[in-house]
């Protein structure tokens, strides 16, 4: 395994005040049930304390104290014990979008809502007791990066029936090709039923078995005279979490890419492409180089959050550099 020395900052200093943290800090140590941080999380939600989240988001120690804040958050805005016989869930499917086109186009700004509805429940993806409902429209993740944990969590909540939908204004966001990129967009939906938790209403066996046919809906709903589109469907995840695990996706096909591009450019050059890895502040730097004159020729940058697994997005970048058969040095 690649051994990289950890390229983010945390706080050395953090504010002994945040109760986040300090709970946070007992889960880790063993002495507090992760239960009780989710319940403070709720309460600090329920009285609309953002700010009080976001410090505790952006001042952790370290890389295990985040992880645990970001997955407390997660459970506590969209699992709830109460007894109520209908939940809510919201929930968002990533979609990575790699597209090109030698002339500036734009892509549709939703897919068809009944289409995308019958293709879930046709394909078992949801699970026969709930009430589900998939927007069509394609949302970028500006949008989604404005939805603040409390106003999350009281949606959750709040909303009596699926077929209500969400009670702020959604806009799909056509995606602007000129050349060749790697897009983002979000189709996103919000179940009832008598569990919110989100592996209760989704099948996710079935989800990937459909994967493909999922695809070639999204190719036939998007194609553009002059664009060519590939469309990667994610499994859904929450609403709440969607906009950090989506963009990994994103980092992960962007990079793929670029250096798949960057390769063979050098190789139809008739010289050998080797990369570099290398930590740079809050990123991983991965150069493309070419062993005969050792010089670079493009360079990428998989920036982290703080609460990334560092493990496993090297595994990740391995195991690209493996599917590239390019070899590899720290």
């Amino acid at each position: 395994m690649v051994a990289l020395s950890d390229p983010r900052q945390y706080a050395i200093h953090y504010p002994d005040t945040n109760p986040i943290i300090n709970k946070a800090l007992q889960v880790k140590h063993g002495s507090l049930p992760v239960s009780e941080l989710e319940e403070s999380i709720r309460a600090i939600l329920k009285n609309n304390n953002n700010v009080l989240i976001n410090l505790a988001m952006s001042l952790s120690p370290d890389a295990t104290t985040s992880r645990i804040i970001r997955k407390a958050l997660d459970n506590a805005i969209n699992v709830d014990s109460n007894t109520a016989s209908n939940k809510v869930c919201l929930f968002a499917v990533p979609i990575v979008l790699v597209a090109g086109s030698k002339t500036r186009n734009k892509l549709p700004k939703q897919i068809d809502t009944d289409m995308i509805n019958q293709f879930f429940w046709k394909n078992g993806i949801v699970n026969t007791d709930y009430d589900l409902f998939i927007s069509g429209k394609l949302v970028d993740p500006q949008m989604i990066a404005k939805f603040n944990p409390s106003q999350i969590y009281y949606w959750v909540r709040n909303i009596s029936n699926a077929s209500l939908w969400l009670p702020v204004s959604i806009e799909g966001n056509g995606v602007v090709v000129e050349n060749e990129g790697v897009f983002l967009r979000f189709l996103i939906g919000v179940a009832c039923g008598s569990n919110s938790g989100i592996n209760g209403i989704i099948n996710f066996n079935n989800y990937y078995t459909s994967s493909m046919q999922f695809m070639e809906l999204l190719v036939n709903e998007l194609k553009v005279p002059g664009v060519t589109i590939f469309p990667i469907p994610y499994e859904p995840c929450y609403l709440s979490s969607s906009f950090t695990i989506a963009d990994n996706y994103r980092k992960e096909i962007a990079i793929s890419v670029a250096l798949s591009n960057a390769i063979r450019k050098i190789r139809s050059s008739g010289l050998t492409p080797k990369i570099k890895i290398a930590s740079e502040l809050n990123a991983i730097k991965l150069s493309v180089y070419t062993v005969e004159s050792l010089s670079f020729e493009e360079s990428s940058l998989w920036y982290l959050t703080l609460f990334d697994d560092l493990e496993d997005i090297l595994l990740k970048i391995v195991n690209l550099l493996r599917d590239l058969k390019v070899e590899y040095s720290i």
